[in-house]
C-alpha cells in the first residue's frame, strides 16, 4: 500500500482534506478531482481509501445502516439517520475528524471515522473511533487493514498519543 499528500499547487504537502491511501498491487500515478481540488495520487483500478467527501454522505448513510441493521450488537438501536448525516456534514471541515472511505468502481463499500479527544488527566490528545464498517459482501482482512492503516497514519501525522479501535 502507498500514501501520495497533494494540496492544491503545494505538492508533498500533508492536509487532511486530500489524503488518499491505495490498496491494490496494481498502482498507477494519477490525478482525480474531489470537491474541486485536483489531487495526485496513487490509484489502483478498482479499489481506493481516500477522505470522505459531501457527495459520499448518502451512499456512506446507505452502507451505516445496512451494517447497523445486520449487527448483532447494533440491530435493535434506532439508527437515526438524519443525526448521522449532521454529524459527518458538521465534521467534514474539522481536522480532529477522521473519515475516510472504501471506494470500489465508484461505489462506497465501507468507512472508518474516528475523532481525536484529550485525555481527562492530561493535555495529551489521542484518536477513538466512531464507526468502522465494510459492506458484508465486501469484507476482507485486506480492507480492513488498509483502513486501519489509513487511521494509524492519520494518528501519527498528527502526533497523537495512541489510536484506539473499539
Amino acid at each position: 500500500a502507498s500514501v501520495d499528500y497533494n494540496h492544491g499547487s503545494n505538492p508533498g504537502s500533508k492536509c487532511c482534506n486530500c489524503f488518499v491511501f491505495t490498496i491494490l498491487r496494481k498502482e498507477a500515478l494519477g490525478q482525480v478531482t474531489i470537491r474541486g481540488r485536483l489531487i495526485t495520487a496513487l490509484f489502483s483500478r478498482f479499489q481506493m481509501i481516500r477522505r470522505y467527501t459531501l457527495d459520499d454522505i448518502p451512499q456512506m448513510l446507505d452502507r451505516i445502516e445496512e451494517f447497523l441493521k445486520s449487527s448483532p450488537t447494533y440491530k435493535d438501536i434506532d439508527f437515526h439517520r438524519n443525526k448521522m448525516e449532521m454529524h459527518l456534514r458538521m465534521s467534514a471541515p474539522l481536522k480532529k475528524f477522521f473519515c475516510n472511505v472504501i471506494e470500489v468502481e465508484g461505489q462506497i463499500i465501507g468507512g472508518l471515522c474516528a475523532e481525536t479527544y484529550e485525555y481527562t488527566f492530561s493535555r495529551e490528545v489521542y484518536g477513538a473511533d466512531l464507526l468502522f464498517y465494510i459492506t458484508e459482501s465486501k469484507r476482507s482482512l485486506r480492507l480492513a487493514t488498509a483502513l486501519v492503516d489509513s487511521y494509524v497514519a492519520w494518528g501519527k501525522d498528527r502526533r497523537l498519543r495512541e489510536v484506539r479501535l473499539a
